[in-house]
């Protein structure tokens, strides 16, 4: 066999790896997704009342099996609340995406399931990925380098090899505890994209909920401040990513709700604006204040633990009494 085959062929393999791991990479959460709660994929009972729990790690229940999740717990306590209707709850979450995969989710739920006996409940902005932020970059700017910037970042493949390296170079002291932050590529993280992003995404969310007559209610984040640090008092996101310093100046929000973080003001902004429900799942966890650490997973400080997902499922259960499904 010739030189020029053997090169041929190694190059062959090499890149059909290449897509077999952005095959992996691409099906793996859907896959994980279907063998946490098959129904997500298979679909739910005909004639059901469906709600939809859409968003990142927090929906989907990080750190916990499926059962303990927040959307379990609410079809559980919702089964009781109305033992004559047949009620189901899709846990959509996927840790670790952002507003954008909510934004479309919620195109493709509307556009191939067209289901009027459906609520669509969002938790999302907490991410914003790499790929969002070179989007955002290329629609700021015609430099070569933000074009291929963008053109990267389609690759799941180079966004997991930019992942690993921030997983090995970001740690930080958290107590007792080292913290490992989520670190689904974000090395490209600024503050105001951040904020400009989400505000971008809610707005597509709230005008397409609006136009298709969807029904569409925002919850909020809990808060747990980060460690104490010279750059922020409550954004945990710039105190894992950031070194520069942030004040009151720098949210886009101006009337934002005194020690409110970024995302919460922007979610309370896009719900008022647009008349969209907002449950106050961040002022339930602050009503339990001889518990309120206890509401949060001891490994981060900022996802619910255990019983900080039953709170989350009262307060949304909460909110269904005062407007029945």
């Amino acid at each position: 066999m010739s030189i020029y085959k053997k090169l041929l062929l190694i190059l062959g393999g090499i890149f059909f790896c290449w897509l077999l791991i952005e095959f992996v990479l691409m099906i793996a959460p859907s896959f994980l997704a279907f063998l946490r709660d098959p129904k997500t994929l298979l679909g739910g009972q005909k004639g059901s009342l469906k709600i939809y729990c859409i968003g990142d790690s927090f929906s989907y229940g990080m750190g916990m099996t499926h059962d303990k999740s927040y959307p379990f717990l609410l079809q559980e306590k919702l089964k009781e609340l109305y033992p004559d209707k047949i009620i189901e709850v899709f846990n959509l979450g996927k840790p670790s995406h952002g507003l954008s995969y909510v934004y479309y989710t919620i195109k493709e739920l509307h556009e191939n399931i067209k289901d009027s006996n459906s609520t669509i409940l969002v938790l999302g902005g907490w991410n914003v990925s790499d790929y969002d932020y070179a989007r955002f970059d290329k629609e700021q700017s015609l430099k070569f380098s933000d074009k291929l910037k963008l053109f990267l970042n389609n690759f799941r493949t180079f966004r997991f090899i930019k992942s690993y390296y921030l997983f090995k170079k970001l740690y930080y002291p958290y107590g007792s505890e080292d913290y490992v932050p989520p670190f689904w590529a974000k090395t490209s993280y600024d503050f105001e994209k951040y904020q400009k992003i989400n505000l971008d995404y809610l707005e597509k969310i709230a005008n397409y909920a609006k136009d298709n007559n969807i029904n569409l209610v925002f919850l909020n984040y809990p808060q747990n401040p980060p460690p104490q640090n010279p750059y922020t008092e409550l954004e945990v996101n710039h105190f894992m990513f950031s070194q520069q310093k942030i004040d009151k100046d720098d949210y886009i929000i101006k009337n934002r709700n005194e020690k409110e973080i970024a995302i919460n003001s922007l979610i309370r902004f896009i719900a008022q604006k647009y008349e969209i429900p907002l449950i106050e799942i961040n002022a339930a966890f602050e009503d339990q204040k001889k518990e309120f650490e206890d509401l949060f997973l001891k490994e981060d400080g900022y996802h619910p633990s255990e019983k900080g997902q039953q709170v989350v499922a009262e307060t949304v259960v909460n909110y269904f009494k005062l407007n029945p499904l």
